[in-house]
């Protein structure tokens, strides 16, 4: 695959709790290693981009409970937008290889 995308309901970077603190631990370094390009989650309600670095070496795009996620990716590029549910566009991240 051009693009690998995780999705995981929980994030595996709460901290705060001890299924996040769970999570990371069994996936995160699992995941690095495979070399995926964004991690996918919802759970926290609020919105959030963690960039790569940051909380594991891929970035972690966090949905919160009011927008959607649409996914577009061609040879050239993967565009994530983010959307409220009129349609309005409140952020877009661009991933290329």
């Amino acid at each position: 695959a051009r693009y690998r995308v995780a999705l995981m309901h929980i994030p595996p970077i709460a901290e705060a709790s001890a299924v996040g603190k769970e999570l990371k631990s069994l996936f995160v370094p699992m995941l690095e290693a495979a070399g995926i390009d964004v991690m996918l989650c919802g759970y926290t309600y609020e919105g959030a981009m963690h960039k790569a670095g940051e909380k594991a070496k891929f970035p972690i795009l966090i949905n919160s409970s009011k927008t959607q996620l649409e996914l577009e990716a061609n040879a050239e590029k993967m565009e994530i937008t983010v959307k409220e549910s009129n349609g309005l566009t409140v952020n877009k991240y661009t991933f290329e290889k």
